[in-house]
């Protein structure tokens, strides 16, 4: 068998903060797996935990063995674990605000971190739609 035959797909667990970025991995998946598209989504299942988990077997079978059961499965996990777009957008300006180069880090690293959180800010912006942002970031420069 080829590794993405063999590899587990990130587990959704109670940690909602890694809840995008499992998505993108599921899509990944999805692209290398030789799942039938209607077996992904019990596949998935039965690598969850906590609170997804629980969400995931409230969702009838009938609608998780069909071409578009993933799907149906993440709109579901979305309604947990998806918080309102302006709070994940206040919340990474916040931590850009707060962000201090900590002691013993070489300026490189400080540097790729700072901007990782910029292009955080700049993403959660166009998602939001919102042009307000480079205003709170203004008295940063």
């Amino acid at each position: 068998k080829q590794w993405y035959q063999r590899r587990v797909p990130i587990t959704a667990g109670e940690d909602d903060s890694d809840y995008s970025r499992w998505k993108k991995a599921v899509k990944v998946w999805q692209l290398g797996t030789t799942a039938k598209k209607t077996q992904q989504a019990s596949r998935l299942i039965g690598f969850m935990n906590g609170r997804a988990y629980e969400a995931a077997l409230q969702i009838a079978p009938a609608e998780l063995g069909v071409e578009t059961g993933v799907d149906k499965l993440i709109t579901e996990l979305d309604s947990l674990f998806l918080k309102d777009a302006t709070h994940d957008l206040f919340m990474a300006i916040e931590d850009f605000e707060h962000y201090k180069r900590p002691e013993g880090v070489a300026m490189d690293l400080y540097v790729r971190d700072f901007e990782q959180k910029r292009k955080k800010i700049d993403q959660l912006r166009k998602k939001e739609k919102s042009t307000d942002c480079d205003s709170a970031l203004i008295p940063l420069l």
